[in-house]
């Protein structure tokens, strides 16, 4: 079940349309903005719905990157994004290097 409209809205709204993780302004470009998504920080799988204070503003790659992702061991509001965030940032790194292994046959063919 998707968060309704009206409530996505006001999440953006409350988060100024910035992705929560990495930063991306969805006010700086069209493009940005057609990447925010709403995430759940404590998953659906865990029994949260969608109440205000579970949902954050995302941008599609750090949704994607965090999926389920949830440090059940922790309790502190500020430690349990931090961690979010830096688990998200390894993510980022991983998924960076398998983008490289991609291009990097096409880019020397290109010489």
């Amino acid at each position: 079940m998707s968060v309704p409209r009206e409530i996505s809205h006001q999440i953006h709204e409350r988060d100024n349309y910035i992705c929560v993780y990495c930063n991306l302004d969805g006010r700086l470009s069209y493009q940005n903005f057609k990447t925010l998504t709403i995430d759940h920080v404590r998953p659906k799988m865990f029994g949260d719905n969608h109440s205000l204070e579970n949902l954050v503003t995302a941008c599609y790659v750090c949704n994607q990157l965090k999926g389920h992702y949830f440090p059940k061991h922790l309790h502190n509001e500020k430690e349990i994004m931090h961690n979010i965030r830096e688990h998200i940032a390894r993510e980022r790194a991983k998924d960076f290097e398998r983008y490289v292994d991609v291009v990097s046959p096409f880019l020397h063919s290109i010489k």
